[in-house]
């Protein structure tokens, strides 16, 4: 009688324990928190909070406003809000970048609108800056290891990029790396996309790749005089990869997943493959697809060198919560595969959002913003990865930094160092960014070899770190160190700057 009542009460703390251990392999959700606006915008902010804004009004983009956006300041170490409006520029759609001295631009947006802000990371205020020559409209930006900024197509048929400065504050329009033939492109294999962002990253050789979503790669001198350079298709009939996702995962190494094609069908795809862009030319490699197929999802790099992909849908529909990928993925670059992990509660479709938080967890909100469509999703959830788990599924131990011994900014091929507890194995930086629509121009994760260790005892070891010598792989900004140890845990991320 007592042995089969103990054996019975053993069951459910077995199940118990399972569904704890789950943590370990597919990390955990945490509860859905409701948010002011449709958070279309995220921005990573150097002290861990995020900005998040929507457009004119917290529910509808209405492109006929070009004078207000709604938004907020969003803390994740207490789930609260800040209220941080932008009363002089509609930024929805606008081309975003985070420069090398911290603050954020924004350029374009709304209806079509000419208007640049830039937001100051240190007083948490909104500014003018110079208006475009053009009329900018689902533009991309890219934060330029000079400190200038370079803004490219978007919704109006405009060959000429534009460079922002700011020793002037203005933009100036420039004609040597003139965009015909990505617009020529584009216009032969869209059947139905007016609007669109340009997948641009500064390479290793100064330049700037083009990567998609149109299926000719290209290099781009950003720069008066500069020109522009066809490189071929990414592999024999490749298609479109429209709302699809670019990211730099290493240094010269960009992850290509998903994105939709409406002359096919289906005309979503879970396809996925590299590109090395270190060398003279492009190699395309495939990797294994991911386990479902995504278009308007996010990929971010993770401290431990892997990337998430999570959000987006498979019916290719905007506004539409029909075919919505609910699991995350998680993609491993050592073996290239992807792993299936737990499930977020709310869609994330086409204007959705995420990003990496300080403390390593991830941030996925938004989605819509379509007035009464249905589709629109005022929240948000934070995902807990399972690096931040022991194998019982409890909470792991995670490195940490001293505030004494440690850098806070670096500069290109000079060695540092930083303090942290023993059983480091690996320190990464990842460039803060600022992304809409998946765009990824600002995020980069770079491995920094340790060159020496010593123990200073009382529990801290010294790091000696050795960045990368070239200025056009450690673009100057700010970024977050993690310091990783043998179970692939990482630190909080440390803020640290590059300079030029």
């Amino acid at each position: 009688m007592n042995t089969r009542v103990a054996a019975f009460a053993a069951t459910p703390l077995a199940l118990i324990q399972l569904a704890y251990g789950q943590n370990a392999i597919q990390g955990s959700w945490g509860p859905v928190i409701p948010w002011p606006h449709v958070a279309v915008h995220v921005s990573q902010l150097p002290d861990g909070r995020v900005l998040t804004w929507a457009a004119a009004t917290a529910t509808d983009f209405n492109p006929a406003e070009p004078n207000n956006t709604v938004g907020a300041i969003f803390d994740p170490r207490n789930n609260s809000f800040t209220n941080l409006p932008n009363p002089r520029h509609n930024m929805f759609c606008a081309g975003l970048a985070t420069l090398r001295d911290g603050r954020l631009i924004a350029a374009g947006g709304g209806a079509s609108v000419r208007l640049t802000s830039i937001f100051n990371t240190g007083t948490l205020s909104w500014s003018a800056s110079g208006n475009t020559i053009q009329q900018r409209w689902y533009g991309t930006n890219v934060a330029l290891p000079n400190g200038k900024a370079f803004l490219a197509l978007g919704a109006v048929d405009q060959p000429f990029p534009e460079l922002w400065d700011p020793a002037t504050n203005r933009w100036t329009e420039i004609y040597g790396p003139r965009m015909d033939s990505i617009l020529t492109e584009w216009h032969t294999f869209n059947a139905e996309d007016f609007e669109w962002y340009p997948w641009l990253h500064v390479a290793p050789n100064g330049r700037l790749f083009h990567s998609g979503p149109t299926p000719v790669m290209h290099w781009v001198d950003p720069f008066e005089g500069g020109t522009i350079t066809a490189l071929g298709p990414r592999f024999t009939s490749d298609r479109m990869r429209m709302w699809g996702s670019s990211l730099m995962y290493a240094p010269g190494k960009i992850l290509v997943t998903g994105g939709r094609d409406m002359n096919l069908s289906p005309s979503s795809t879970n396809q996925a493959f590299t590109i090395d862009i270190n060398g003279p030319s492009p190699i395309v490699t495939p990797v294994s697809p991911m386990n479902y197929a995504r278009v308007f999802h996010y990929t971010l790099n993770l401290p431990n060198g892997e990337v998430i992909a999570l959000g987006g849908n498979t019916s290719s529909l905007k506004f539409s919560d029909q075919g919505a990928v609910l699991p995350a993925e998680i993609w491993n670059p050592v073996t290239g595969l992807w792993r299936v992990v737990a499930s977020q509660a709310v869609p994330r479709p086409y204007h959705g959002a995420a990003a990496l938080l300080q403390d390593g967890r991830i941030l996925s909100t938004g989605g819509g913003i379509c007035g009464s469509c249905g589709a629109n999703h005022l929240d948000g959830q934070i995902y807990s990865p399972p690096y931040l788990f022991n194998s019982s599924g409890g909470l792991a131990t995670r490195p940490t930094f001293s505030e004494r011994g440690s850098a806070s900014q670096i500069s290109p091929g000079k060695s540092f160092s930083v303090r942290a507890s023993p059983g480091v194995t690996a320190f990464r930086i990842i460039r803060l960014q600022a992304t809409t629509h998946g765009i990824q121009t600002d995020s980069r994760g770079i491995p920094l070899p340790v060159v020496s260790s010593t123990s200073n005892g009382n529990n801290w070891v010294t790091y000696t770190l050795a960045p990368p010598s070239n200025v056009d792989i450690m673009v100057p900004g700010d970024y977050w160190l993690f310091a990783t140890n043998a179970s692939g845990t990482p630190s909080s991320g440390r803020l640290i700057r590059a300079t030029p």
